[in-house]
């Protein structure tokens, strides 16, 4: 479940944050999101540009499991930013492949030792690893 939330600070503005947390019933693996809010903050260490975590919640946390985060403005889904009238000129695309490259280098870098036991290990193929996450 995603909240986007929006605290009204006295004499400074609005200031945003979003709420990603684990469902009731059913969906992710409530574990997951606790481990994710911890790999943005080392990747963000590293220098990706992901946003600042403010609060990874536990197991034990009233609003259940989650991850309160900077909100940052801008389109999320691929084929809407593919489809972005800027990226038809090649410069653009070359540049965003060349970010994405970076960001993916600076993610790739932190030392997944920080997080042995918490990582779940992948199947080898590619079949049963689309097949561990499709839903009927």
């Amino acid at each position: 479940l995603i909240y986007r939330l929006k605290v009204v600070m006295t004499g400074s503005g609005d200031v945003r944050f979003l709420c990603f947390r684990t469902p009731m019933i059913g969906g992710r693996d409530p574990s997951s999101l606790p481990l994710e809010g911890d790999l943005m903050t080392a990747s963000r260490l590293k220098g990706a540009p992901v946003p600042e975590v403010l609060r990874v919640l536990k197991e034990g946390d009233p609003i259940r499991e989650g991850i309160i985060m900077q909100w940052v403005e801008g389109e999320g889904s691929g084929s809407k930013i593919v489809a972005m009238p800027v990226l038809t000129r090649m410069e653009h695309r070359e540049r965003i492949g060349r970010q994405l490259g970076e960001a993916f280098a600076r993610i790739h870098s932190v030392d997944a030792v920080n997080f042995e036991g918490r990582l779940k290990k992948f199947p080898l193929s590619a079949k049963d690893t689309v097949a561990m996450y499709r839903r009927d």
